[in-house]
């Protein structure tokens, strides 16, 4: 039953970011992205983590802000993914 219902989510979400206007699914997906990097959960913090790896300059704000950059650009995808 649960499977059934995962799915029908999933698809009705399809369904819904591929029926919005472009400019629209792509607003969607930012403002989700930055609901998640606000929530700062366990995968935000290793994005950061590794992001500070390989930016090892930046200060704080700078990384906060790749962060969240970083956060949108990996919806983004996701978005094209639904969109396809």
């Amino acid at each position: 039953m649960m499977d059934r219902m995962t799915a029908a989510t999933y698809f009705t979400g399809w369904w819904i970011v591929r029926t919005l206007p472009e400019k629209s699914a792509y607003k969607l997906f930012d403002l989700i992205a930055d609901f998640v990097y606000r929530r700062n959960g366990k995968s935000v913090k290793r994005l950061r983590s590794n992001l500070a790896r390989t930016q090892p300059k930046l200060n704080p704000a700078e990384l906060d802000s790749l962060t969240q950059t970083a956060m949108r650009s990996y919806m983004r995808y996701w978005c094209d993914t639904f969109r396809i």
